[in-house]
């Protein structure tokens, strides 16, 4: 018998030759997608940003070619000042992309208070008290930040509403008859 028909018959014999299968890698953890510039705007606090903001952030980002750590803390920001932490924490390209709506929110809610505030006084003193802090405020505000804000129409059209509301409250706790 050749020595040929010899391996054959003990291939054979031990059940064939089977080729063995190539060993399953399979990665630690699965991979990440990486988050695009219009991704990590559109998820989080900046997407509630006028459409020319959000333009304006996702071209900025990929102008500057944010980190992935940058546009995560974008993402995962769920109010102005989140989007303004990240900012400081993260050279975005542009100062003060999202300081100014931080800024712009920051007015918003002080006209209200003082609106809520001068539409509960019952007497000149108390009209006058918040008058005076709201003028104090609005010092305070141009020393901090010189340079007036840009508003949205959507947040003049919200400013302008406080503000007719605190006159009308101011005129009537001064007890001054309106038109």
């Amino acid at each position: 018998m050749s020595s040929r028909l010899a391996l054959i018959l003990v291939v054979g014999a031990c059940g064939g030759y089977a080729p063995t299968a190539p060993p399953i890698v399979r990665p630690a953890a699965e991979a990440t997608p990486e988050l695009t510039c219009r991704d990590a705007i559109e998820q989080g606090e900046a997407a509630k940003l006028e459409d020319r903001d959000v333009k304006l952030a996702i071209g900025q980002c990929e102008v500057s070619g944010w980190t992935m750590p940058a546009r995560k803390c974008i993402a995962a920001a769920r109010t102005t000042n989140d989007l303004a932490s990240c900012e400081k924490k993260f050279d975005l390209g542009r100062p003060s992309l999202f300081a100014e709506q931080k800024f712009l929110d920051e007015i918003l809610n002080a006209a209200a208070q003082f609106r809520d505030q001068m539409c509960a006084c019952t007497d000149q003193a108390c009209a006058r008290r918040v008058s005076d802090d709201m003028r104090n405020y609005g010092q305070e505000q141009n020393l901090v930040h010189p340079k007036d804000p840009e508003f949205s129409n959507d947040e003049l059209v919200r400013y302008r509403e406080i503000m007719k509301n605190v006159r009308m409250c101011t005129e009537k706790a001064l007890g001054v008859a309106t038109p």
